[in-house]
């Protein structure tokens, strides 16, 4: 059955728009090459780079990468997460699954959780992750112990590359 007679039979007018033809935003695009910026050492092991930081809504994206064993505090989102796991093996102390490499994650807002790499994971966990608003970490008695956006890891990772002696090239870093 031709497209049009389908739509006929069901009811609905068929269009067509030329993406050429919308509306564009002014710049079109942010470009980031995570291949080419610097990972950097936060602690025991984990080492993290941001790749993008909106300046409006501190909204980012970082690549993070943690050792078999990492367990990190607890800690919550007040916006959605939507990971991806590269390599590794890991899960949350809180949930029943397991993420291997391929995992999509999608941590709703306000989720909480402890975020545990295997003990057994036969390589060390990658995991790139779009995270909107802030990142509330707590301590083992339930407080507040630090709350981050993509401007205070923007901040943290430039600002750690520098004491560890590596040059980040900041052009690289995609900000909008």
């Amino acid at each position: 059955m031709a497209e049009s007679e389908l739509a006929k039979n069901l009811g609905v007018e068929l269009y067509t728009v030329n993406p050429a033809n919308l509306p564009q935003t002014p710049l079109g695009a942010v470009h980031a090459n995570a291949e080419l910026l610097p990972w950097v050492e936060i602690g025991i092991g984990i080492q993290f780079k941001v790749l993008s930081c909106c300046n409006k809504t501190g909204r980012y994206v970082i690549l993070t990468k943690y050792p078999p064993g990492t367990q990190l505090p607890p800690h919550r989102h007040s916006g959605q997460v939507f990971g991806y796991t590269i390599q590794g093996k890991w899960g949350y102390v809180e949930h029943d699954f397991t993420a291997t490499a391929g995992s999509i994650v999608h941590e709703t807002a306000n989720s909480h959780h402890t975020l545990k790499v295997h003990d057994d994971s036969p390589v060390e966990l990658i995991f790139l992750a779009l995270v909107e608003g802030n990142l509330i970490t707590y301590d083992e008695q339930g407080n507040i112990w630090a709350i981050d956006d993509g401007q205070t890891q923007l901040e943290a990772y430039l600002r750690m590359a520098k004491e560890q002696g590596i040059e980040v090239d900041e052009s690289l870093i995609a900000r909008w």
